[in-house]
């Protein structure tokens, strides 16, 4: 399992080499120049903070901002399974905007240890989307009264031509009530002061 991110990374090497022409041919367009057009682009949990009552079920958006030639994706969410667990990881439909066929790869949910592994990658001759659109939108369970973050780790953002990009990520937070007149403080954190 957490040999996935290289599975997916080889996986889309490998058929892209297997599409590539015949002939030892370079790329279409210089590196400089195709480097010139990516992006770093930004993962994140949408809605920042979620404020759900305990036993409810709701819903969180993995997005993509300013992606650029979008190919495939990976990322790990965690969070603390007294408070929140996963039911389900379903694909957003950015991926497969401009046309080309999603391959999305079985989520992996662990409650026990409070992760959920997803991704995907896409095939095609279109190019992969650029801008702002849904990567997964996960259901969550609330398990507790308390507090937990929803944390996007081992991210991984490739474009058509399985180059890695650097994304920028930012995470969530579930807020999960109680009973009336009990009250959930949470801790002040200043970045950078």
């Amino acid at each position: 399992m957490k040999y996935l991110g290289f599975f997916l990374t080889a996986t889309i090497s490998l058929m892209l080499t297997a599409f590539a022409p015949l002939g030892g041919s370079t790329p279409l367009a210089p590196v400089e120049v195709q480097n010139a057009t990516l992006q770093n682009p930004t993962m994140r949990v949408d809605p920042v903070e979620s404020v759900v009552e305990v036993g409810e079920t709701f819903t969180i958006t993995v997005m993509i901002d300013e992606a650029s030639d979008l190919g495939a994706f990976q990322f790990d969410l965690l969070y603390i399974t007294t408070t929140v667990t996963v039911d389900g990881v379903a694909l957003g439909d950015f991926p497969g905007s401009t046309g080309r066929t999603v391959i999305p790869v079985v989520p992996i949910v662990d409650n026990q240890v409070g992760r959920a592994r997803f991704g995907a990658w896409t095939l095609g001759s279109a190019p992969g989307p650029d801008g702002t659109g849904e990567l997964a939108i996960v259901t969550l369970m609330t398990q507790g009264v308390g507090v937990s973050t929803l944390d996007l780790q081992e991210v991984q953002v490739l474009d058509t031509n399985a180059r890695r990009q650097t994304p920028t990520v930012e995470d969530g937070i579930v807020v999960a009530g109680g009973t009336p007149g009990q009250e959930i403080y949470l801790p002040l954190v200043l970045k950078g002061w």
